[in-house]
């Protein structure tokens, strides 16, 4: 598996863009009006989405519960409201249907749900891509490569050009579930309850 993003909570959106900007960073948010996050792209297509919050309105929450994912809510707000810092990974995959994957979250007695994702980014680009969402929060989801927009162009100040390791904190639980789901090479795993640490790819 190969990473897509691993997204980062803090408690204010500006402060945040602001503090990976000191650390070298080309920040830019992922929207022109009333932004939610703000991302910071690398040129082979990987990111760091720097979240304020979920994006879920108090009416959308509501509907979404009505609807039976009532505990995907949930966790989606946990984190939200959990403290700031590195708080989730996702995988990337091609397959939009996530047919080898699936299974794999169902095996392990993990409730799912596929949600489509379109957003117009900062540069008017439309971009579209699905995401599979274990109603866990504490597991890693699955999304596909977003179409509409690239990431060519980007540049840091401080030389990063992606993502080069992550010292992940899971139960042998978890960790057996990431080898089920076939290993990453990124990941660096450790059985505790650290907060992950990432690690930068630099030009030489």
């Amino acid at each position: 598996m190969r990473i897509s993003h691993v997204l980062y909570k803090v408690d204010n959106l500006e402060e945040g863009k602001k503090l990976f900007e000191k650390e070298g960073f080309f920040v830019e948010y992922g929207s022109k009006k009333n932004p939610h996050n703000a991302i910071i792209h690398f040129p082979d297509g990987s990111y760091v989405e720097i979240i304020q919050n979920m994006g879920f309105t108090k009416l959308l929450s509501w509907m979404l519960k009505r609807m039976g994912y009532g505990r995907f809510v949930e966790g989606m707000m946990r984190q939200q409201n959990g403290p700031q810092g590195y708080i989730r990974i996702s995988f990337e995959n091609e397959d939009e249907t996530f047919s080898v994957e699936k299974p794999i979250y169902e095996k392990n007695e993990l409730e799912t749900v596929v949600v489509p994702v379109k957003r117009k980014d900062i540069n008017g680009n439309i971009l579209r891509c699905k995401c599979l969402f274990p109603y866990d929060e504490r597991y890693p989801f699955i999304k596909s490569r977003f179409t509409g927009g690239s990431t060519e162009n980007a540049r840091h100040p401080n030389g990063a050009i992606g993502i080069d390791k992550i010292d992940y904190y899971v139960t042998q639980k978890e960790a057996d579930f990431i080898n089920e789901l076939g290993g990453c090479s990124q990941l660096s795993i450790h059985i505790g309850e650290q907060p992950m640490k990432v690690h930068f790819l630099y030009e030489k």
